[in-house]
């Protein structure tokens, strides 16, 4: 039963995939010829749609790796501060640790002087 759901699944992602190019191809074979004028920062006359297409595909692809790289730049950040803010508080209880060592220390060298002192 599992490699036969595993079958199912290929074979869809397989249509899919022909499904996506048999698109491609008719969005290519349908505009070839067409041409527009677009407004970008300026007028562009008579510009091919096919290579209106791709640019705006382009600029989609690009525009989705710089987001994701500062989202993902940005995570990396927050974790940078939450272990830097986990290191000081390590360090804090390291402190804190050695100062009541000290303490008892004292406490231990006092009570043994008040001990040597009562015999």
């Amino acid at each position: 039963m599992n490699q036969m759901l595993r079958r199912i699944k290929t074979y869809s992602k397989l249509g899919l995939i022909v499904a996506v190019a048999l698109v491609i191809v008719l969005i290519i074979f349908k505009n070839y010829g067409r041409r527009v004028d677009v407004w970008f920062f300026g007028d562009f006359r008579d510009v091919s749609i096919l290579w209106l297409l791709l640019c705006t595909a382009a600029g989609s692809i690009v525009s989705y790796w710089v987001f994701r790289t500062v989202f993902s730049l940005w995570k990396e950040m927050r974790e940078l501060g939450l272990e830097s803010a986990r290191r000081a508080a390590e360090e804090q209880q390291r402190r804190l640790a050695e100062e009541l060592a000290q303490q008892e220390r004292r406490i231990d060298e006092k009570r043994s002087e008040l001990l040597r002192k009562e015999t």
